[in-house]
């Protein structure tokens, strides 16, 4: 049972990093964006 246990904590651990890295991505697509439309503006 504590394989399983290890397996989920590293699972659980790169979902929460491709979260953070999709989040941070989407983040400064909206920020460039932004400034795009600002620019033009």
């Amino acid at each position: 049972m504590k394989v399983l246990d290890k397996g989920c904590l590293h699972i659980s651990a790169i979902c929460t990093g491709a979260a953070e890295r999709a989040f941070s991505d989407a983040l400064n697509y909206a920020i460039e964006r932004n400034m795009i439309r600002e620019a033009q503006g």
